[in-house]
């Protein structure tokens, strides 16, 4: 067999990271409804949640259910939201790791 004849093979191997990045609500062929949702969505939504259910006795009376469109609508927002072309989690990541640092640099 010559050099010639012989077909060459190539293969791409990519990790599961990188082809599916980190969501919450996709599993094979079924995703959960208005999902998958990334880990920006999943704080907004707990933490938003919570506070709306805390301090309901004092905004409902005010302003009716008009918070609580506000809160979806920023859960939406955050989909696909970047800072400096990464994701907000990355980034405060990143700031922390940056402020964590000694002032005079590595040893």
């Amino acid at each position: 067999m010559s050099t010639a004849d012989a077909t060459v093979r190539s293969a791409r191997f990519y990790t599961t990271a990188r082809r599916l990045p980190w969501v919450i609500g996709k599993f094979a062929d079924f995703r959960i409804p208005f999902g998958p949702f990334n880990a920006v969505q999943i704080a907004v939504m707990s933490v938003g949640g919570l506070v709306l259910v805390k301090t309901a006795s004092v905004w409902w009376s005010l302003t009716g259910p008009a918070p609580i469109v506000v809160w979806i609508v920023a859960i939406f927002v955050c989909r696909r939201h970047k800072v400096a072309g990464r994701t907000p989690v990355g980034a405060a990541l990143g700031t922390v790791a940056r402020l964590l640092q000694p002032a005079g640099g590595r040893t």
